[in-house]
């Protein structure tokens, strides 16, 4: 069978001539059904007859090419028409139009166009048309062979949409759809396997097209002839084929809120000759971990940063705005390693990554001593313990910065891996624990909500305290234990911990100072307050190695189920979890009790 297939597609190229290689009928095995077509050609003002000799005809379903006829059939009367066998499913095709394309059997382009019949024609596993009856498909077919093609294009910018439109060279050239390919390649060799933009057809008539850019560079666009063996057409920027167009820049947009926020520049230098470009008139004041830049009311941009050449390409840094802005990066993705140098201490550092990266990711070929940390402004935490990182932290949020705490005396490197050997798109948060052993929080628990919550209040102050923390003892009673832990300012929640492998990993935003106080929760929403109360100073409490040590009360005083029908008893006070009075107990209800001589 396969044999025979071989046979008649080599008999239907040698008649065909410049048979179009992107016109492949299907083999009728792979369909159920089938709808006959019989048809004339009249185009460009030509008989029938005329147009059925010099043109060849190929029936589509969607984009699917599911018949072809090289050569019309002769009838008794002496009259021509093609015949198409126009395979299908049945019921899935039934109803879904037919098109038709054209093609010249006698010129060496392959000139393409469609072709429109007399009626609609639809997969419905019948005939349309009868062979003394045949249906007359009309159209104009383009004559002038293409040559190249005028493109026009709007600003491009990752994940955001704009239009390209094509305009044939000369205009009346022949210009189908299934005669070409659009082809985009990152100018990057970095990148080169990652797609840029997602291209989809908008319009036929004008050729248009939506262009959604996903990495940011620059874009080398190629228009190719589905004929293999032939050159890319020729592309420009006008009509008139002057300039030559070779591609386009994909931009990335990058917003900034009002308040504090830790940020890694991607823009080359940031100096005086575009800030008010990068963020308008609402700079507050930046820092890098050397540098200072104000925006004085009386003497403008002021600092050493104005002086010093700027904040450098991939430099981490913190910003305050007055009010929001957005901006666009012409620069690009990383696409080199990059290490920074570490001293025993805190080192601001940066997320070089385009893509959101988990940190087993960005740094898995890091040797690095355990007990190194990793703060982010509003993720939490994650400190190395030796084999993998463990805590609430676990992504590097794109264009984001961090700081690091490295605890050796002898320096050291944090080396991050080239991302163009990564895949392309978001890492996310995950929760499969191989072959990792360190126990995360769920990826959609509230611990995430809450800290999205905390974002406008994290703005309001330039740095945060992190904490490693543990119940001590453990209140067996409870199972499970309280998963969360709440900071508190007075009465405004400033911070969200979860439980992981034991320890509480906790996110403080406050002002030097302050004094907070600490609640668990666990799944019910149930509060219960932590003994120990912390004035805000330094950036880390604890560790994994030594967690602080918290105690609370109300869990240690021994819960048992209330037994209000044993006289024997001596007289007790009851509370509730949360230490509250209850004057009337119920039975299956939990309670502190207090079995000393009380007047209830």
């Amino acid at each position: 069978m396969r044999r025979l297939q071989l046979i008649i597609a080599c008999m239907l190229a040698a008649l065909g001539g410049h048979a179009q290689s992107w016109w492949t009928p299907p083999g009728s095995h792979r369909y159920n059904d089938e709808t006959v077509v019989y048809a004339t050609l009249q185009l460009n003002g030509w008989s029938a007859s005329y147009s059925n000799q010099h043109y060849r005809v190929a029936a589509f379903v969607g984009d699917q090419c599911r018949a072809v006829a090289d050569a019309p059939v002769e009838g008794e009367d002496g009259n021509t028409l093609f015949v198409l066998r126009v395979a299908g499913d049945r019921p899935a095709d039934r109803g879904k139009p037919i098109r038709f394309e054209v093609c010249s059997k006698d010129d060496d382009y392959g000139l393409v166009g469609d072709v429109t019949p007399a009626m609609p024609v639809v997969f419905d596993g019948e005939s349309w048309g009868r062979p003394s009856a045949p249906i007359v498909m009309q159209g104009d077919v383009p004559t002038a062979p293409l040559q190249a093609f005028a493109v026009s294009i709007g600003h491009v910018a990752v994940g955001e949409t704009t239009t390209m439109t094509l305009t044939p060279i000369p205009a009346d050239a022949a210009c189908a759809l299934s005669a070409f390919h659009i082809h985009l390649r990152s100018a990057s060799p970095d990148f080169a396997a990652w797609q840029p933009a997602d291209i989809r057809l908008l319009s036929r008539q004008p050729l248009t097209y939506h262009i959604t850019g996903l990495v940011p560079g620059w874009v080398d666009i190629q228009i190719l002839p589905s004929d293999e063996g032939r050159e890319a057409y020729p592309l420009y920027a006008d009509a008139a084929g002057g300039e030559p167009f070779t591609g386009f820049h994909v931009d990335e947009r990058l917003s900034f809120s009002e308040g504090w926020q830790w940020r890694t520049n991607p823009y080359g230098s940031l100096d005086a000759s575009n800030l008010e470009t990068v963020f308008g008139p609402g700079l507050v004041e930046a820092r890098t971990q050397q540098e200072l830049l104000c925006n004085d009311p009386g003497l403008g941009y002021f600092g050493t940063i104005m002086t010093g050449g700027g904040i450098p390409q991939d430099m981490a840094y913190k910003v305050k705005m007055q009010r929001r802005a957005v901006s666009y990066v012409g620069s690009g993705s990383a696409d080199h390693s990059w290490a920074v140098p570490l001293e025993e201490g805190w080192t601001w550092i940066p997320s070089i990554y385009f893509y959101d990266r988990r940190l087993t990711t960005a740094f898995a070929a890091a040797r690095l001593p355990e007990g190194t940390v990793i703060v982010s402004k509003d993720q939490g935490s994650a400190e190395w313990n030796g084999r993998e990182w463990e805590g609430d932290l676990q992504v590097m949020t794109t264009r984001q910065s961090f700081l690091c705490y490295y605890p050796d005396e002898t320096p050291g490197l944090l080396s991050y891996a080239p991302e163009g050997m990564m895949a392309q798109g978001h890492e996310t948060p995950t929760t499969d624990p191989q072959p990792s052993t360190v126990q995360t929080a769920p990826v959609n628990s509230s611990l995430f909500t809450l800290h999205s919550s905390l974002q406008d209040v994290s703005r309001r102050f330039r740095d945060n305290m992190t904490m490693v923390a543990s119940l001590n003892p453990q209140p067996s009673t409870l199972n499970p234990p309280p998963s969360t832990l709440l900071a508190y300012v007075g009465a405004e929640l400033r911070g969200v911990g979860c439980l992981i492998n034991g320890r509480y990993h906790l996110t403080i935003h406050a002002d030097g100072g302050e004094r907070v106080s600490l609640r668990l929760q666990d799944a019910d929403g149930r509060e219960w307050p932590v003994d120990e109360q912390f004035t805000v100073g330094q950036q880390r409490l604890g560790s994994l190695r030594q967690p602080v040590a918290l105690h609370s009360q109300a869990l240690l005083l021994g819960i048992d189920d209330a037994e209000l029908s044993a006289p024997s008893r001596q007289p007790a006070a009851y509370y509730d979890l949360q230490g509250r009075r209850v004057l009337h107990p119920q039975k299956d209800h939990i309670y502190i009790i207090n079995h000393k001589k009380v007047k209830l």
